[in-house]
């Protein structure tokens, strides 16, 4: 049987219409059989993550006499049982109708950071009547603080660190290393001291410190370094310095490593 010219291409062009037709199918069942596969694996990471949620930290507002305060708890907290206590005291960048940024950009850094949180976090709000920044005055509504978090979530025997960014960090050392609140340890973040050591009367050089800020926060690194000699210089037994690259904010790696210190530091 013979095929005019015409029939010729019309016959050949139907041949490569049917195997381009199959490939086309195949690369298509490829395709679904792929997406599939993938579909199979993200639901399979969903159940997990779902089995791991349970184990996440649990968030808590308690509301005090002055103010409120934000707390974490670890997923798989048990009350009796001994963990130690962080109170972060935030920077004076928040003002009082936005104060609570604070606490969700904190809480954010411990949940996205943290696989594991073996401590009990507070992260106490700056109360309207001390606008701009900590002052003396809030001490006792920084004992309350812990006091409430001692008595209904930690026990008698859970060892307190008091911790801060900036004008929190400032406070925080300020008010440890002076005696005005008992604490056994202290985490500073992007300050240090602003007093001469030298006249703060009784020194507790068995306190431990971690001491910590961002190398590109030029004038702050000056005064954290500046801590950490005087510090070293007054015989301070445990100091923990560190820099992170980063301005005037809180590193990530930061709250991991705080985390760890007072973790191990509650061990010792």
């Amino acid at each position: 049987m013979k095929i005019n010219s015409k029939n010729k291409f019309t016959f050949y062009g139907l041949i490569i219409f049917f195997l381009t037709g199959i490939c086309f199918t195949g690369y298509g069942l490829k395709i679904r059989s792929d997406y599939i596969n993938k579909l199979s694996k993200i639901k399979k990471q969903d159940s997990i993550s779902r089995e791991i949620s349970v184990i996440k930290p649990i968030i808590k507002k308690i509301k005090i006499k002055r103010g409120h305060f934000w707390l974490i708890l670890p997923g798989d907290y048990k009350q009796g049982k001994d963990y130690p206590v962080i109170i972060y005291l935030h920077g004076r960048k928040y003002d009082p109708p936005n104060v609570d940024r604070a606490r969700l950009h904190l809480i954010h850094k411990w949940l996205k950071n943290i696989t594991v949180l073996r401590s009990i976090v507070a992260l106490p709000m700056l109360p309207r009547t001390s606008y701009p920044t900590w002052t003396m005055r809030d001490n006792a509504y920084l004992k309350t603080t812990i006091d409430v978090v001692v008595n209904r979530f930690a026990t008698k025997d859970s060892k307190i660190f008091l911790s801060g960014f900036s004008a929190g960090a400032l406070h925080s050392i300020y008010v440890t290393l002076n005696g005005f609140i008992k604490a056994d340890g202290v985490c500073a973040f992007a300050y240090g001291l602003a007093q001469d050591i030298r006249t703060i009367k009784h020194l507790v050089k068995d306190l431990p410190i971690f001491l910590a800020v961002g190398k590109n926060d030029r004038f702050t690194r000056m005064n954290v370094l500046y801590s950490y000699r005087m510090l070293k210089k007054f015989h301070f037994k445990d100091l923990t310095y560190r820099e992170y690259s980063i301005g005037h904010w809180v590193h990530d790696d930061f709250i991991v490593d705080m985390e760890k210190w007072v973790f191990s530091k509650s061990k010792s």
